[in-house]
């Protein structure tokens, strides 16, 4: 398989390649493709109860990052873990 440049490959981590609307598309998932990509990725769903205060903060902030806010709680929860982990 044909490597990328280095060049060519910056330009696919700033977004300058493959980011354009034209390649970008939603598509809705079945429930037999997202349980899939659940057990694919070794997800499990869960239930907290958040204030709503927090819940807000974490939704905005995820806003900011463009990503989803469960995303963004998964993240934390990682973070915390490996520190945790560390000591």
């Amino acid at each position: 398989m044909k490597r990328k440049s280095g060049s060519s490959s910056i330009k696919w981590d700033n977004r300058e390649l493959g980011a354009s609307e034209e390649y970008v598309g939603v598509v809705e998932a079945s429930d037999e493709i997202e349980d899939a990509l659940n057990e694919a990725c070794r997800l499990t769903t869960v239930s907290l109860r958040l204030e709503d205060e927090l819940l807000s903060e974490l939704r905005f902030i995820a806003d900011c990052n463009q990503v989803s806010h469960q995303a963004l709680v998964r993240h934390l929860l990682k973070k915390f873990v490996v520190s945790q982990s560390q000591i």
